[in-house]
């Protein structure tokens, strides 16, 4: 009697241990969960230029003038909204991935994703687009990076009006 028992507490334990072990990955995964990785290549300081195209016959030049932001169009330099550009440099370097829609390529036209997008250029040449769609919502858009096929919905993006031009009532600071 006290054999069986010992063989079953063994057995026990060993089943313990191996429902453990099996088990630990995915409560690993679940108590710590992955660092999402950086969406936006490069730091604030680095950017130089925001191309912005709203459709084919609209289209907005940002470029940094040493330490302030220009807006140029039709080869004319008018000073820039400086709060409105910092806030959308502020939404390009904190841009996440909230929830994946779709990774199908055929149905980006169905979210919008085409003509509008933003173009972040920075001071070594490089290059960062980020490709606009329809509203998901209040503040809200379907966006695409580059060259991937994900279509994903980001918050925080306010880019209406579409000219990043400083009103003549407010003053810079």
């Amino acid at each position: 009697m006290k054999r069986t028992k010992k063989r079953l507490l063994l057995l026990l334990v060993l089943l313990f241990f191996l429902g453990f072990v099996y088990y630990l990955p995915n409560l690993k995964q679940k108590l710590t969960p992955k660092k999402q990785k950086k969406l936006f290549p490069f730091k604030k300081e680095e950017i130089t230029e925001i191309e912005f195209y709203f459709s084919k016959d609209n289209k907005q030049y940002l470029k940094k003038r040493k330490k302030t932001w220009k807006v140029i169009e039709n080869n004319k330099e008018y000073t820039a909204d400086k709060d409105r550009v910092n806030n959308l440099i502020e939404f390009l370097t904190t841009l996440e991935k909230n929830e994946i829609v779709s990774k199908n390529k055929k149905k980006h036209k169905s979210f919008g994703i085409g003509e509008k997008k933003i173009v972040v250029k920075n001071k070594n040449g490089k290059v960062f687009t980020l490709f606009l769609g329809k509203p998901a919502g209040i503040q809200k858009y379907y966006v695409k990076i580059d060259n991937e096929n994900e279509v994903f919905t980001a918050q925080g993006l306010e880019l209406y009006p579409q000219d990043f031009k400083l009103d003549k009532n407010k003053k810079e600071k």
